[in-house]
């Protein structure tokens, strides 16, 4: 029988502090889903300028933060916001720099490199069939979608 104050935590065994912090990770990951369903129902109606004002109002630290990072450059491009490509520069910076922290890092530097060449308005064909190459969820697929 183990400490009271102690549990299993993905085959680890760690304190009450650490769980409680893991779980509160969790619940930012699902507020934060929330919040993305909302943007993406502004983006449904073709309201890419809601969508975007949307996205701009949420604040998230955690593993979907490279996510978050390149829809919003997603946004800024759909929207042909002159601060697209530094945006998408930054963003892919970003996240190679915080790639072991982040979920799909991979794919959303991939989808950089693509939504790049997007905006330089040069053949992205090949740079497409890379982001769609590589592996993610299908929320991400459809979320951040390649032409």
């Amino acid at each position: 029988m183990g400490r009271p104050w102690t549990a299993s935590l993905g085959g680890k065994r760690t304190s009450t502090k650490r769980i409680a912090l893991h779980m509160l990770q969790r619940f930012r990951d699902a507020y934060l889903l929330m919040r993305l369903a909302r943007v993406r129902g502004f983006e449904s109606r073709r309201d890419q300028c809601g969508a975007l004002k949307a996205i701009a109002g949420i604040s998230y630290e955690g593993p979907y933060a490279g996510f978050v990072a390149a829809y919003t450059a997603r946004l800024l491009a759909v929207t042909r916001d002159p601060r697209a490509l530094a945006y998408v520069r930054e963003v892919r910076d970003f996240i190679r720099e915080n790639e072991r922290e982040l979920r799909y890092s991979d794919y959303c530097v991939a989808y950089c490199d693509y939504l790049e060449l997007v905006l330089h308005q040069q053949p992205y064909g090949q740079a497409g069939a890379k982001v769609l190459a590589l592996p993610s969820t299908a929320f991400v697929r459809n979320t951040l979608l390649v032409v």
